[in-house]
């Protein structure tokens, strides 16, 4: 079964080329409409990427503030900003300049780890 048109990536849709990046490409795709909802892989590609990061890091900071503040609102604030920077990269048009798996574990794994460590310290 082939995937939707929207989460193939421009080398496939324009050339037929397959490669390792194609999935990193259609994770990025998950990854935007995970974090800011199913339209917001049109207004990712619509705005400059500066942009559209502070669009996302602000909303998803009213919806935090509900629930944190302090520490834990910035540590899970910088968790949405770096995620939505990473599927930004994710989604890069040209494949050489998308991360590759490795890169992007490496880099779930420090937001984790400095979250859990901004948790531990609220509620030693």
């Amino acid at each position: 079964m082939m995937p939707s048109s929207g989460y193939m990536p421009p080398e496939y849709i324009e050339k037929g080329v397959i490669s390792k990046m194609f999935d990193i490409y259609s994770m990025g795709v998950v990854m935007i409409k995970t974090i800011s909802g199913l339209s917001g892989r049109s207004r990712s590609a619509e705005m400059p990427a500066q942009e559209f990061i502070n669009l996302v890091h602000d909303s998803w900071r009213v919806k935090l503030q509900e629930k944190w503040s302090g520490s834990s609102l910035e540590a899970y604030c910088q968790q949405v900003k770096r995620c939505t920077e990473i599927a930004l990269k994710c989604v890069e048009v040209e494949r050489q300049n998308r991360p590759n798996i490795m890169d992007i574990i490496h880099e779930l794994n420090v937001l984790e780890t400095a979250a859990d460590e901004v948790t531990k310290l609220l509620f030693a």
